[in-house]
């Protein structure tokens, strides 16, 4: 009894699907995980130790300053890949939203439609 209506419910989903216009994650099997990247961490073994001596000399001193460069931009492109990860999961929770609306609405229909039986 389940399979029926289970299938009436995404027979009454899918025209919904087809004209909303919406973005949706629904798939013929499961209902997908994101697409996102993950972006990889930065190798904390980058992280540079400050130079010896005190002063350092200038040698030690440039050699550490282009680690911290180095680092620091190491830094900056996972930022930007964490930024694009954390949009891109918010566009898939949006869309997932948006399925569940349109899943409720068919099936509210199709109790509506089965109760004035």
């Amino acid at each position: 009894m389940r399979a029926p209506l289970a299938l009436a419910v995404l027979l009454l989903a899918a025209p919904a699907l087809a004209q909303s216009g919406n973005p949706s994650n629904i798939g013929l099997g499961q209902y997908p995980a994101p697409k996102c990247a993950v972006p990889a961490p930065v190798d904390p073994a980058m992280k540079p130790a400050p130079p010896p001596g005190d002063p350092p000399s200038e040698g030690a001193a440039n050699l550490y300053n282009s680690k911290v460069r180095a680092y620091n931009a190491a830094m900056r492109a996972h930022n930007d890949g964490a930024k694009t990860y954390a949009a891109c999961v918010e566009t898939y929770v949006a869309a997932a939203k948006a399925d569940i609306q349109r899943i409720q609405a068919a099936v509210d229909a199709a109790v509506a439609a089965a109760n004035a039986q």
